[in-house]
């Protein structure tokens, strides 16, 4: 008997709980409708109640906070970029592609609807967030001052972000020699695929931009845990993880593109790493073609 009523007090008690919970929903829903329809801002909550009603998925409204974090970012830090949005086809560790913005001197970020939809902030915590738009303001001033046709990156003059480039550029000359050793195997498939037409110009130049954007993509780390520190502290360990992967990696690609050179072709490149800014009295221009970070061997 005793048995009985005490699962009849659990019944009671799971029922009161379920009556709480779908109050609480009405009432939410209900506080969310007299919102929107006043005209009001709404608070996210109130906004994923509204968002589901229409029939907006959860993922998408993820997009959408996620976005609205990013632009807010942009605006406390005061960062020429913009937000295009989010596209699929991409490596799923890839955070996002770097194009030109609608505004002059404006860099334009495409999330990667595949790698954020594992890695969406659980939380409010925006420190993963912060590093990759820093990184992606200095990459972007990396392209856009490139000039493909000389290998170099023309300055009017070298600001902080521009130092740190020549410092990466200065470390990773001093990190090889040139050897005697001629490109096989794997490094003249990888020859092939630079310049199918076995141009030895059009090989060396691709060769080259593909170590320079190695090289650019690694100062554009160090400049983001540089501002990181300036602006929050210590670095996270999120973002300190994310730098060490890619460092490893973007290390592979610049030894990938240096193996398959030939040894006059990687003198050649030496040479070029003694002087790799041209400075004109008015800055360069954006690069020609869309800019965005090439796929880092190994990332995953």
């Amino acid at each position: 008997m005793l048995i009985l009523l005490l699962v009849i007090a659990l019944l009671g008690l799971d029922t009161e709980t379920a009556r709480s919970e779908d109050t609480n929903r009405n009432d939410r829903r209900t506080q969310a409708f007299d919102a929107f329809n006043r005209g009001e801002a709404l608070s996210w909550d109130q906004l994923e109640v509204v968002a589901t009603e229409a029939g907006v998925s959860r993922e998408k409204l993820a997009e959408i906070r996620l976005k609205d974090r990013a632009e807010r970012l942009i605006r406390k830090y005061r960062l020429p970029l913009e937000i295009s949005g989010f596209s699929d086809g991409m490596d799923p560790d890839e955070e996002f592609r770097l194009f030109r913005g609608r505004r002059t001197g404006y860099g334009a970020l495409l999330f990667n609807a595949a790698f954020w939809s594992r890695n969406l902030p659980r939380d409010d915590n925006d420190d993963f967030l912060t590093y990759l738009l820093f990184r992606a303001q200095a990459y972007y001033v990396y392209r856009s001052h490139y000039d493909s046709e000389h290998c170099a990156w023309i300055v009017e003059e070298e600001s902080p972000s521009m130092q740190v480039l020549k410092t990466a550029l200065s470390g990773s000359q001093a990190d090889w020699s040139v050897d005697d050793s001629a490109p096989a195997g794997r490094d003249l498939e990888f020859r092939h695929s630079i310049d199918p037409s076995g141009n030895a110009a059009k090989t060396l130049k691709g060769l080259i931009e593909y170590a320079l954007r190695a090289v650019a993509q690694k100062a554009a780390d160090d400049w983001a845990k540089e501002r990181y520190q300036q602006h929050l502290g210590i670095t996270s360990p999120v973002v300190t993880e994310r730098i060490r992967q890619r460092e490893h990696a973007l290390a592979d690609d610049f030894n990938r593109a240096r193996s398959a050179m030939t040894r006059s072709e990687r003198l050649s490149f030496q040479k070029l790493l003694n002087s790799p800014f041209l400075y004109a009295r008015t800055k360069g221009g954006p690069a020609s073609d869309p800019t965005y970070d090439p796929h880092v061997t190994g990332s995953r």
